[in-house]
């Protein structure tokens, strides 16, 4: 159960860089 619940925690984070990424990549498209 804690590591279910650690996997669940860890892939969103990894989701929340990414989505980071893409709008940093994103701002620096349009500047």
């Amino acid at each position: 159960m804690t590591v279910f619940y650690f996997s669940f925690i860890l892939i969103r984070v990894l989701e929340a860089i990414c989505n980071n990424g893409k709008i940093t990549v994103l701002k620096h498209s349009d500047i």
